[in-house]
């Protein structure tokens, strides 16, 4: 499908990761869809390469993936859209599952460290530098 229609694999691919430039929701996949069709019309690769390298960069950072670099990711879509499109959709099929369960959890509550200064606990002993690291500061 991607191959005779890349605008419909681009409109799915925002609407599940929620990465389209021109909005996230529902009506996501009509929308993006169409930009892409309409921006890769009338720039040829140059379109379809700037738009999977911006959309590439922003599942990266959604998911905590490792970058890749802009210009590959560039080169991946204008001379080759159809396999970074499948790529990318693969892997926000299989992440995003992931993804909604870690953020439908309650974050724990972090615990509160009073800085310390080495210098002036260079003598103290161990137990006396955790006690006052245990001890919440009093303007709290």
């Amino acid at each position: 499908m991607t191959f005779w229609c890349p605008c419909v694999t681009y409109g799915r691919l925002t609407e599940l990761s929620g990465t389209g430039l021109l909005g996230s929701g529902k009506d996501s996949c009509l929308i993006n869809g169409c930009a892409w069709y309409w921006i890769a019309e009338l720039f040829a690769c140059v379109g379809s390469g700037v738009l999977g390298m911006i959309t590439r960069g922003r599942i990266e950072e959604k998911y905590n993936l490792r970058r890749t670099s802009p210009g590959k990711a560039f080169c991946l879509h204008c001379c080759c859209p159809c396999v970074g499109l499948v790529q990318e959709y693969k892997a926000v099929e299989e992440l995003q599952p992931r993804y909604e369960a870690a953020m439908s959890q309650p974050q724990p509550a972090v615990a509160y460290v009073a800085p310390t200064m080495e210098v002036a606990h260079q003598g103290a002993p161990a137990q006396l530098r955790q006690a006052e690291l245990a001890q919440p500061p009093s303007h709290l």
